[in-house]
């Protein structure tokens, strides 16, 4: 069998996650087939792309801008897998040819942003992104329209999606990944705070409208204010503009002494920054899955995130919510932990149960499966 890839525009954070993490468990259970991965030329060395069946095509010129992929995706890439002789194509990119004709194609949608309603951030585009926005919406629910499978990784996207696409109902299935980067959990216990012990708060993602930076900033402002000694690590990249513009603002507000970026970190940077941290903060308040929020529980740091129907599912009864609007009660939680060690103790063992749930293993198997025959690959 012969499966097609598509991963044109994945670069980095959970995309690549996925890519990485079901692609080598693919190889693992059926070997004998042929990986055709389209990339791009920027995507990271991974190690499953040296495996002897993967076989890498790149399509430079279809990354140059919106109507460039809109012609790859119409006529270039139809011709190129009835070319190559494909029988199945994956899309992880949530897009497919919007004139399919194809054998069988499967779809991963990772981004919820197509089917929020009424998002906050969206009054806050231009009229130009609004347009673009539109568009690329309208062809992201015209290909779970036409997949033959579709696969997301919590109910509550899968009940998003139902709600904008009721024909794909009973096309959808929910297969929960595993834990982000993680092959498997590596929990460890969180030390006892001494008073002179600065609470350090992490919040692990790439800058985007939904992950609601205001409201965890404006959290740290209040907890300094009530003497409590907080300091938030972030992850983000600081040559995007929309990175300097917060920035700044976390300058006008007199918090940047509290608050440390760190810039885009490797793996092994991002673990130490776990295994350092006390709590993991997740304000996001529109996500298909979150892989940090996992990661972060096979840690065993205890999880404090918004209250949306993916945050809930994700992480159980392993985290505590808050309004995703709410600076005043993430504050107070967050002030909770390091007031009350025992609950911070009791939090970071749930964490740590609840990560145990979450196995690639079982993805790769039953997306697989999915996507070639509608049942799990063994």
């Amino acid at each position: 069998m012969r499966i097609a890839i598509n991963a044109l525009t994945i670069r980095e954070g959970g995309g690549l996650v996925a890519l990485e993490k079901l692609l080598s468990e693919f190889i693992r259970l059926k070997p004998e087939y042929e990986y055709y991965l389209i990339a791009s030329k920027a995507l990271p060395r991974l190690h499953c792309l040296e495996h002897k069946t993967v076989h890498r095509c790149h399509f430079v010129w279809a990354e140059r801008n919106f109507p460039m992929i809109t012609l790859w995706y119409l006529a270039v890439l139809p011709a190129w897998l009835q070319r190559k002789r494909i029988d199945v194509l994956f899309s992880q990119t949530s897009y497919l040819p919007p004139l399919i004709g194809l054998k069988r194609a499967a779809l991963l949608v990772q981004d919820a942003t197509y089917f929020c309603r009424n998002p906050a951030w969206y009054p806050r585009l231009s009229t130009l992104d609004r347009v673009k926005f539109g568009l690329r919406r309208l062809w992201v629910h015209r290909s779970v329209a036409i997949a033959d499978e579709v696969t997301v990784q919590t109910q509550a996207l899968a009940n998003l999606i139902s709600g904008c696409i009721p024909s794909a109902t009973d096309r959808i299935k929910v297969i929960p990944h595993g834990p982000g980067y993680l092959d498997k959990p590596c929990p460890r216990q969180i030390g006892r705070l001494q008073p002179s012990d600065i609470f350090e708060i992490v919040y692990v993602a790439f800058y985007r409208d939904h992950k609601n930076f205001a409201t965890l900033i404006e959290a740290v402002k209040l907890l300094r204010s009530r003497g409590i000694p907080v300091r938030l690590h972030l992850t983000l990249d600081r040559s995007k503009p929309e990175v300097i513009n917060l920035e700044r603002q976390i300058d006008q507000l007199g918090v940047s002494d509290w608050i440390i970026n760190h810039g885009q970190l490797s793996r092994s940077a991002v673990s130490e920054l776990y295994e350092n941290s006390h709590v993991f903060v997740f304000p996001s308040i529109c996500e298909s899955f979150g892989f940090p929020q996992v990661e972060a529980m096979a840690f065993g740091l205890p999880i404090i995130a918004a209250d949306t129907p993916v945050n809930r599912e994700v992480c159980g009864s392993a985290a505590a919510f808050f309004a995703p609007d709410n600076a005043e009660l993430l504050a107070l939680l967050i002030q909770r932990y390091y007031n009350h060690p025992e609950e911070l103790s009791m939090a970071s063992r749930r964490s740590a149960q609840r990560a145990a749930h979450f196995d690639w293993t079982k993805a790769g198997g039953e997306t697989l499966g999915w996507m070639t025959n509608g049942r799990a690959a063994h």
